[in-house]
């Protein structure tokens, strides 16, 4: 005896499936996902990559990382941005900073948003010590490109 029915998708899109799955772990996630029929895999991997959940994916990666040197660490970086935008000064430990730059150097121009446009200069009196500063030629860079 053959099933007759006809085949319904369980998910009209990837905003519904991540609706019901955003809980899940990501182990338990690809195992819902694999477990759907091929069709359904591919109408959910569509609508993933037409509304570009993939950029905010990365960016909620980028926001997770500077919360976690923030929990770690008691830096906030969001904040250490908007005083040095503001034109206050900013003294750093240089191993903070550091673990900062080396962190965020894997989301390239990606990471932007929480530490772009700013630079380090050691401390003079202390070379444990940065000063983080507004980098204007980093902004300059930017509107070279955009006037291309």
């Amino acid at each position: 005896m053959t099933n007759s029915c006809p085949q319904r998708n369980v998910f009209k899109n990837f905003p519904d499936y991540w609706h019901y799955a955003r809980h899940l772990s990501k182990d338990q996630r690809r195992v819902v996902f694999n477990s759907l029929p091929p069709e359904q895999q591919d109408l959910l991997t569509k609508s993933y990559n037409t509304g570009k959940w993939d950029e905010l994916f990365f960016r909620n990666d980028i926001n997770d990382k500077a919360d976690s040197l923030k929990e770690e660490f008691g830096y906030d970086l969001f904040l250490i941005r908007i005083k040095v935008f503001s034109n206050k000064s900013v003294y750093l430990p240089s191993k903070f900073w550091e673990i900062v730059e080396k962190e965020f150097k894997k989301y390239k121009d990606n990471a932007d948003f929480v530490i772009g446009g700013i630079k380090s200069v050691v401390c003079e009196e202390n070379e444990n010590v940065v000063l983080l500063v507004r980098d204007y030629d980093d902004e300059d860079e930017e509107i070279e490109e955009e006037d291309e």
